[in-house]
Protein backbone atom coordinates (compact mmCIF):
# COMPACT_ATOMS: atom_id res chain seq x y z
CA UNK A 1 0.00 0.00 0.00
CA UNK A 2 1.35 3.50 -0.72
CA UNK A 3 0.76 4.51 2.91
CA UNK A 4 2.54 1.53 4.51
CA UNK A 5 5.98 0.06 3.94
CA UNK A 6 7.41 -3.05 5.60
CA UNK A 7 10.97 -4.30 5.35
CA UNK A 8 12.74 -7.25 6.82
CA UNK A 9 15.61 -9.65 6.58
CA UNK A 10 16.65 -12.98 8.02
CA UNK A 11 20.15 -14.46 7.97
CA UNK A 12 21.45 -17.86 9.02
CA UNK A 13 25.19 -18.41 9.42
CA UNK A 14 26.94 -21.68 10.26
CA UNK A 15 30.57 -20.54 10.54
CA UNK A 16 33.30 -23.17 10.94
CA UNK A 17 37.06 -23.19 10.50
CA UNK A 18 38.59 -25.33 7.77
CA UNK A 19 41.74 -25.30 9.88
CA UNK A 20 43.01 -23.45 12.94
CA UNK A 21 46.64 -24.22 13.71
CA UNK A 22 47.74 -23.50 17.28
CA UNK A 23 51.20 -24.68 18.35
CA UNK A 24 51.44 -26.87 15.25
CA UNK A 25 48.13 -28.65 16.02
CA UNK A 26 44.86 -28.24 14.14
CA UNK A 27 42.32 -27.23 16.81
CA UNK A 28 39.58 -26.11 14.39
CA UNK A 29 36.98 -28.37 16.06
CA UNK A 30 37.62 -26.72 19.43
CA UNK A 31 37.69 -23.01 18.52
CA UNK A 32 34.92 -20.45 18.58
CA UNK A 33 34.38 -18.43 15.42
CA UNK A 34 34.07 -14.82 16.71
CA UNK A 35 31.27 -12.36 15.92
CA UNK A 36 29.19 -14.85 13.96
CA UNK A 37 25.66 -15.08 15.35
CA UNK A 38 23.80 -18.08 13.98
CA UNK A 39 20.66 -15.99 13.40
CA UNK A 40 20.15 -12.31 12.56
CA UNK A 41 16.76 -10.73 11.98
CA UNK A 42 15.71 -7.19 11.16
CA UNK A 43 12.29 -5.73 10.51
CA UNK A 44 10.78 -2.32 10.15
CA UNK A 45 7.79 -0.32 9.06
CA UNK A 46 6.91 3.19 7.92
CA UNK A 47 3.22 4.00 8.33
CA UNK A 48 1.90 7.24 6.83
CA UNK A 49 -0.97 7.82 9.27
CA UNK A 50 -2.27 11.13 7.89
CA UNK A 51 -1.41 13.72 5.27
CA UNK A 52 -2.88 17.09 4.44
CA UNK A 53 -2.01 20.68 3.63
CA UNK A 54 -0.69 20.94 7.22
CA UNK A 55 1.95 18.23 6.62
CA UNK A 56 2.45 14.49 6.92
CA UNK A 57 2.32 12.33 10.07
CA UNK A 58 4.30 9.07 10.03
CA UNK A 59 5.07 6.41 12.61
CA UNK A 60 8.23 4.39 12.03
CA UNK A 61 9.66 1.43 13.88
CA UNK A 62 12.53 -0.97 13.52
CA UNK A 63 13.74 -4.10 15.26
CA UNK A 64 17.07 -5.87 15.03
CA UNK A 65 17.96 -9.16 16.68
CA UNK A 66 21.11 -11.26 16.76
CA UNK A 67 21.49 -14.61 18.50
CA UNK A 68 24.35 -15.37 20.87
CA UNK A 69 27.89 -15.31 19.55
CA UNK A 70 31.47 -15.61 20.76
CA UNK A 71 33.73 -12.56 20.69
CA UNK A 72 37.15 -14.33 20.71
CA UNK A 73 38.46 -17.49 19.02
CA UNK A 74 39.13 -19.20 22.34
CA UNK A 75 38.82 -22.92 22.89
CA UNK A 76 35.24 -24.14 23.29
CA UNK A 77 36.43 -26.43 26.08
CA UNK A 78 39.71 -26.59 27.99
CA UNK A 79 41.31 -29.29 30.15
CA UNK A 80 41.94 -26.94 33.09
CA UNK A 81 39.10 -25.15 34.82
CA UNK A 82 41.28 -22.02 35.10
CA UNK A 83 41.88 -21.80 31.31
CA UNK A 84 40.11 -19.13 29.31
CA UNK A 85 37.28 -20.58 27.21
CA UNK A 86 35.04 -19.05 24.55
CA UNK A 87 31.99 -19.11 26.83
CA UNK A 88 33.66 -16.52 29.08
CA UNK A 89 33.38 -13.90 26.35
CA UNK A 90 30.11 -14.91 24.74
CA UNK A 91 27.51 -12.26 24.00
CA UNK A 92 24.04 -13.59 24.82
CA UNK A 93 22.61 -11.86 21.75
CA UNK A 94 20.20 -8.97 21.86
CA UNK A 95 17.06 -7.42 20.45
CA UNK A 96 16.90 -3.68 19.85
CA UNK A 97 13.69 -1.75 19.11
CA UNK A 98 13.48 1.89 17.97
CA UNK A 99 10.38 4.01 17.31
CA UNK A 100 9.75 7.46 15.80
CA UNK A 101 6.66 9.60 15.31
CA UNK A 102 7.25 12.39 12.77
CA UNK A 103 5.30 15.36 11.56
CA UNK A 104 7.00 16.52 8.34
CA UNK A 105 6.34 18.85 5.40
CA UNK A 106 4.87 21.48 7.73
CA UNK A 107 4.61 24.62 5.55
CA UNK A 108 6.03 27.64 7.37
CA UNK A 109 6.87 30.79 5.40
CA UNK A 110 7.87 29.04 2.19
CA UNK A 111 9.98 26.34 3.85
CA UNK A 112 9.13 22.92 5.25
CA UNK A 113 9.48 22.27 8.96
CA UNK A 114 9.57 18.92 10.73
CA UNK A 115 9.32 17.63 14.26
CA UNK A 116 10.01 14.09 15.43
CA UNK A 117 9.65 12.37 18.78
CA UNK A 118 11.80 9.25 19.06
CA UNK A 119 12.94 6.53 21.39
CA UNK A 120 16.01 4.33 20.90
CA UNK A 121 16.41 0.97 22.63
CA UNK A 122 12.75 1.01 23.62
CA UNK A 123 12.98 -2.24 25.61
CA UNK A 124 16.13 -1.03 27.44
CA UNK A 125 18.22 -3.96 26.17
CA UNK A 126 21.41 -4.31 28.21
CA UNK A 127 23.13 -7.42 26.79
CA UNK A 128 26.81 -6.81 25.97
CA UNK A 129 27.82 -6.67 22.33
CA UNK A 130 31.57 -7.14 22.69
CA UNK A 131 34.29 -7.98 25.16
CA UNK A 132 37.97 -7.19 25.42
CA UNK A 133 39.95 -9.80 27.29
CA UNK A 134 43.26 -8.51 28.64
CA UNK A 135 44.32 -12.03 29.57
CA UNK A 136 46.20 -13.49 32.53
CA UNK A 137 49.06 -10.97 32.19
CA UNK A 138 46.61 -8.29 33.36
CA UNK A 139 44.95 -10.31 36.10
CA UNK A 140 42.24 -11.73 33.82
CA UNK A 141 40.57 -8.35 33.32
CA UNK A 142 37.58 -8.59 31.00
CA UNK A 143 35.77 -5.46 29.79
CA UNK A 144 32.30 -5.59 28.28
CA UNK A 145 30.71 -3.12 25.88
CA UNK A 146 27.03 -2.52 26.42
CA UNK A 147 24.42 -0.70 24.31
CA UNK A 148 23.26 2.77 25.21
CA UNK A 149 20.32 2.66 27.62
CA UNK A 150 16.86 3.68 26.50
CA UNK A 151 17.04 7.23 25.18
CA UNK A 152 14.35 9.49 23.88
CA UNK A 153 14.14 12.94 22.43
CA UNK A 154 12.64 15.47 20.14
CA UNK A 155 14.15 16.68 16.87
CA UNK A 156 12.99 19.91 15.26
CA UNK A 157 14.23 21.20 11.92
CA UNK A 158 13.56 23.18 8.79
CA UNK A 159 14.37 22.33 5.18
CA UNK A 160 15.17 25.16 2.81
Amino acid sequence: APWLTFNGSFAYLDAKYDSFIDGGVDVSDNRAFPHTPKFSVSAGFDWRVMEGSWGRFNILGDLSMVSKYHTFPYALSAPNASDQVAGDTQSPGRTMVNMTASLTRIPIGGVDAKISAWVRNLTDEDAPSNFIDFGPGFGGILIGYFPDPRTYGLTVGMEF
